[in-house]
C-alpha cells in the first residue's frame, strides 16, 4: 500500500462505540465506509447503501464507486 493511502486510512479510521468505520471527504462530499455498508452525503445528496439491499458486498462496492464517479463528474447546476 502506498504511504499516502496508508496515511489517509490511518487518519480516517474511527473506532466507534458500536462499530468501526472509515470516514472521509472528497470535494463537497462526505463519506463513511462501514463493514456492511457505506454512505455518501453532500448538498442535495444522501446515499445510504446497506448490505441487505445488494446481492453481495461486491455489488454494494460497485454502486458506491458508481455514485461517487457520477457526483464527481456531473456539472453542478
Amino acid at each position: 500500500m502506498s504511504p499516502s493511502i496508508h496515511s489517509f486510512l490511518e487518519k480516517s479510521f474511527v473506532f466507534g462505540r458500536e462499530e468501526n468505520y472509515v470516514e472521509g471527504k472528497i470535494l463537497d462530499f462526505k463519506f463513511w465506509i462501514y463493514e456492511d455498508g457505506a454512505e455518501i452525503q453532500g448538498e442535495g445528496e444522501d446515499h445510504r447503501l446497506e448490505k441487505e439491499d445488494f446481492d453481495s458486498l461486491e455489488e454494494l462496492q460497485k454502486e458506491f464507486i458508481s455514485i461517487f464517479k457520477r457526483l464527481l463528474t456531473s456539472p453542478k447546476t
